[in-house]
């Protein structure tokens, strides 16, 4: 009889007390709400001199990309056969870049209201790159040549396959295509190319360590509903 009535009061205490964390919360939960609501501000907050504008000058994230390239493998039949014959390739083998952003040329504009920048990317090799990755080789469409290739029209005058050639596909290494090689087609053409990085070309190499992109966006500064939103944007 003692037992069941200590186990009554221990249920009836449990009950008062649930009740009044509950009456509390409701009480207190304005009061959370504002402060909870203050700490996540400020560190989104995209504003001179604040924790939001550090960490999105240099955001912590670690960005990992995987690239991998289209090896044609009847690159031969492509380029003899008059019939048009479809296309036959296989991915290589991935290779892991790691992207760290930084923002540099940081001008703000309109009472803080809007955000001009540049983005420099920086790339660098993720994890060991084992022989056979590196040792990868394949017939690629050469990018170069095909971005020369639209200076002509439909049918090419005699300069272009004089100083690019009539193989459309380059055989090499893929891991030269991202990270840089020499081609008839780049010494001919590299010294009206813009930019940096210009010894060699490559997608990696042509874009590391380079400011590519400029933007314009809203900093959300009164109303974080339209933080980021692009105004301009233009590339070098």
């Amino acid at each position: 009889m003692r037992s069941i009535l200590v186990r009554a009061i221990w249920k009836i205490l449990l009950v008062c007390f649930l009740f009044a964390f509950v009456i509390l919360f409701v009480l207190k939960w304005p009061d959370c709400q504002r402060w909870v609501h203050g700490k996540a501000l400020e560190k989104i907050r995209l504003a001179p001199m604040s924790l939001g504008n550090t960490s999105w000058t240099i955001p912590p994230a670690t960005t990992i990309r995987a690239y991998r390239l289209f090896d044609i493998k009847n690159y031969m039949t492509i380029m003899t056969d008059m019939k048009n014959p479809l296309m036959e390739f296989r991915e290589t083998e991935p290779f892991l870049f790691k992207l760290a952003i930084k923002k540099n040329n940081v001008e703000w504009l309109d009472n803080n209201t809007t955000i001009h920048y540049s983005v420099e990317r920086f790339f660098t090799r993720h994890g060991e790159y084992s022989k056979a990755l590196l040792d990868q080789q394949g017939a690629f469409i050469d990018i170069l040549r095909v971005m020369f290739r639209t200076k002509y029209g439909s049918v090419a005058d005699s300069v272009f396959y004089m100083l690019g050639g009539n193989n459309a596909f380059n055989y090499s290494k893929a891991i030269d295509k991202l990270e840089g090689y020499i081609s008839p087609m780049f010494a001919a053409i590299s010294s009206r190319m813009q930019g940096p990085n210009r010894d060699k070309y490559g997608f990696i190499y042509r874009y590391n360590g380079t400011n590519g992109f400029n933007y314009t966006i809203l900093t959300g500064i009164n109303d974080l509903t339209i933080k980021g939103q692009m105004v301009d944007f233009a590339s070098e």
